[in-house]
């Protein structure tokens, strides 16, 4: 077996405890591989793989921590990233900081460099607000992963529109999302956004421990979740 699915298979077998039951990890490795196969090439496609905070508009719930493409941070891709033109809130979520129910915004963090000058994430050195606010808010609380669910209940409650937030999870095209949004079709909308906390999603973390021929690999399986859809 190839040793990257093994080691797959392997972390699977040693973490995954659902409320159905232990899962044949077998069949896990098979959805895997048929969502996102694992080719000689794993280890590069791996490492073009950026994670990033993604802000939403919830003074509790600034950021949605995913991995990306690193190609859908660059050249104002992503929702721009930034702050809107003219804004004069701080580029980072501040705590402190008055937001208008009108003017929730602030800007996504994308990683830099580390403190020796390489990319910190990634195959390139990429950064927004890799400030020391930004770098604190990227390694605390401030950014957490979210299920869409759980993005998706933020927005509402911070007061955006149901479709703007459905527009947003799709524009993401997050790493985390890939195996929900097979079960779902290809795609989040308000049709199924119902069944978004009874499919079983697989989570599929960016490679690390990165070498010429090998890398490690992690994931997560997933079999719904407890969290309730805002109406």
């Amino acid at each position: 077996m190839d040793p990257i699915r093994e080691s797959l298979r392997q972390i699977v077998a040693r973490r995954y405890r659902g409320r159905a039951g232990i899962l044949t990890v077998g069949l896990l490795v098979t959805a895997v591989a048929s969502i996102s196969p694992f080719a000689p090439s794993a280890v590069e496609a791996a490492s073009s793989k950026i994670t990033i905070c993604h802000r939403t508009h919830s003074t509790t719930n600034p950021y949605r921590k995913i991995t990306v493409s690193q190609n859908a941070v660059q050249n104002a891709k992503h929702g721009g990233h930034a702050l809107p033109t003219g804004s004069q809130n701080p580029v980072v979520f501040d705590s402190t900081f008055n937001y208008a129910s009108n003017n929730k915004y602030w800007g996504d963090v994308i990683p830099g460099g580390d403190s020796a000058g390489l990319p910190y994430n990634g195959t390139n050195s990429i950064a927004l607000n890799w400030t020391a606010q930004g770098q604190a808010a990227f390694f605390g609380s401030q950014c957490v992963a979210m299920s869409p669910i759980a993005f998706y209940n933020a927005e509402i409650d911070a007061g955006q529109a149901p479709s703007d937030v459905i527009a947003d999870l799709n524009a993401q095209d997050a790493n985390e999302d890939v195996a929900l949004l097979a079960a779902l079709g290809g795609s989040f909308t308000t049709g199924n956004l119902y069944t978004w906390t009874t499919v079983v999603a697989v989570t599929t973390n960016a490679a690390t421990l990165l070498t010429a021929t090998t890398a490690e690999l992690s994931g997560i399986l997933t079999v719904g979740t407890p969290s309730p859809v805002r109406p």
